[in-house]
């Protein structure tokens, strides 16, 4: 791995060297053969990058995190033979995946509604029972 600068990766691996994002266009493309390019020694130089970066930017970490798990997906889908009940199982597990984005997201929504309404105790105070102290 060769870091230009501390803000851009650049790989060296086997049948590849250059930076990350250049790779997964290339890959996309097709222009490049997955087959060929190690994940191992990928994940290994990016974990390298960021363990070396002085300051991290966290934006970046994040995109190059991105480019790098595409690259895996990529190279998953060429390695791995996909059979109609595996594509169906994928396809159930992403709609209980979005489900639960959708759950999530809800539970977002209705607790920022729920903190921005009054609180008693807080922004609410009541005066005591009427009728006095009974004995």
């Amino acid at each position: 791995m060769h870091s230009n600068d501390s803000n851009s990766l650049s790989l060296n691996i086997l049948n590849y060297s250059g930076p990350l994002d250049a790779l997964l266009e290339l890959a996309k493309s097709q222009k490049v053969d997955l087959n060929q390019i190690s994940v191992t020694e990928l994940a290994d130089q990016f974990h390298n990058f960021l363990t070396k970066s002085a300051k991290l930017n966290l934006n970046l970490a994040s995109e190059y995190l991105l480019m790098a798990t595409w690259l895996t997906y990529l190279k998953s889908k060429l390695l791995l033979p996909e059979t109609e009940e595996e594509e169906f199982k994928a396809l159930e597990v992403a709609t209980k995946l979005k489900l639960q984005l959708k759950k999530l997201e809800l539970i977002r929504l209705l607790s920022d509604q729920m903190l921005k309404r009054k609180r008693i105790g807080v922004d609410i105070f009541f005066r005591g029972v009427k009728g006095g102290i009974r004995s």
